[in-house]
């Protein structure tokens, strides 16, 4: 998940891992890794053999769990939800009336892709590890290295070790989409060409591609 990250990112995800008792929150569209650098900040602490799961705020009120704590979309959720669970991240303690407060071990991770629109978002900008993931289509300097990372991370479990990259066209057709699903969406379209490509290629075509999410074919002007 590191890859993915801008230098400023990459080195506090590594601090996150390293201060384990501290609150994270990642925002992000979806697609882009938030729970992703979730789960590797935990599986890179000494948390790593403690449990991750992931939380709604309903059913962290009727079981609150140890370990690690997901907590997606926390910017959908009402300003009472928000203010519980800011004070489980901040505190460890559970309060939830008319139950008495619970203290926990827990470590809380939270996911939002709208950060304007946060009755919380002064105080989240407070923490100490407060993440920011760009979306793909504002990436479009790191865009042909992050193509590669996945095709690589793709081709040798496909069974298709030939296939080393991209044509320019089939380069500049990704580079020119707005990817509303971000990495997760660019990786599935990899994955779809690798399986269209013929046997015998060495890199991906353009017409190895699929249509990009709610257009009928490709758009390269």
């Amino acid at each position: 998940m590191l890859r993915f990250l801008s230098p400023q990112f990459r080195r506090l995800a590594l601090l996150a891992a390293q201060d384990p008792r501290q609150p994270v929150m990642i925002w992000g569209e979806r697609g882009t890794g938030r729970s992703e650098l979730a789960r590797w900040i935990h599986r890179n602490s000494l948390r790593a053999t403690e449990p991750f799961t992931r939380c709604t705020a309903e059913t962290l009120s009727l079981a609150p769990p140890q370990g690690s704590v997901l907590v997606e979309n926390f910017d959908f959720l009402s300003t009472e939800e928000q203010s519980r669970i800011l004070h489980l991240a901040e505190t460890q303690s559970w309060v939830c009336p008319p139950s008495p407060p619970r203290l926990l071990g827990a470590r809380v991770f939270l996911t939002g892709s709208v950060p304007h629109s946060c009755a919380s978002l002064e105080r989240l900008e407070n923490w100490k590890y407060c993440f920011r993931i760009p979306p793909l289509r504002d990436r479009q300097e790191e865009f042909e290295g992050i193509t590669q990372q996945l095709l690589d991370d793709l081709t040798l479990p496909m069974g298709r070790p030939t296939i080393r990259g991209l044509s320019p066209a089939a380069l500049a057709q990704l580079k020119a989409e707005p990817w509303p699903g971000n990495l997760r969406e660019l990786r599935d379209r990899l994955h779809a060409a690798l399986n269209r490509a013929p046997r015998n290629q060495t890199v991906l075509q353009l017409e190895d591609l699929s249509p990009p999410q709610g257009a009928p074919g490709n758009t390269v002007p």
